[in-house]
């Protein structure tokens, strides 16, 4: 007779399983440290219709000073184009790379979070390096307790209290599972 498994086991099984996923994808994706400078037009005779849009963007904190107005214009239309059956992730690096900016850093988060304001869908905001620039827990969660003082309808940090993995039900057909691999690094 075998001994059956506890919930931590398959907790641990499920983890190892979906951080080998996690790094199988991340060996498959590519990855640009430059600005984008362009969104090629999507075609405009999708084949099926659509049930639920995401928008990914990143490196906020990490724009240059002239940053391009056009691309930013162009994705406030693209998600205010959108209904309720879409998300925005913000995928880290939402404040700047110093130590010891809060002023410049909350700058960040406010100038992102008016970028969403007349998003009809949901804005979750993820952790990247620049959150974790200091490897201190606390200071990490500063943008995470500021966005929650915030309190405003449909804006989320994932994953909360600096925790590795957050699964999100977005509707009966889609899950969403979010890895901060930063902290696996921190940790």
């Amino acid at each position: 007779m075998t001994k059956p498994h506890n919930l931590s086991t398959k907790f641990i099984h499920l983890f190892i399983g979906l951080l080998g996923m996690f790094f199988l994808i991340l060996l498959d994706s590519c990855a640009t440290f430059k600005e984008h400078q362009e969104i090629p037009l999507a075609s405009k005779n999708p084949s099926q219709e659509i049930s639920y849009t995401f928008f990914l963007a990143g490196g906020y904190g990490n724009a240059v000073d002239n940053s391009n107005k056009k691309l930013l214009e162009r994705f406030i239309s693209e998600i205010n184009k959108s209904g309720k059956n879409s998300t925005v992730i913000f995928t880290g690096d939402n404040i700047s790379t110093k130590t010891d900016s809060w002023t410049k850093d909350s700058t960040f988060v406010t100038e992102q979070m008016d970028l969403v304001k007349e998003f009809k869908g949901n804005t979750i905001f993820l952790p990247g390096n620049n959150e974790w620039k200091s490897y201190d827990l606390d200071k990490m969660e500063k943008v995470e307790d500021y966005l929650k003082d915030i309190d405003k309808d449909g804006i989320e940090v994932f994953p909360e209290n600096g925790c590795p993995l957050e699964y999100k039900v977005i509707n009966e057909d889609l899950d969403l599972i979010l890895i901060d691999s930063k902290w696996f690094i921190s940790n």
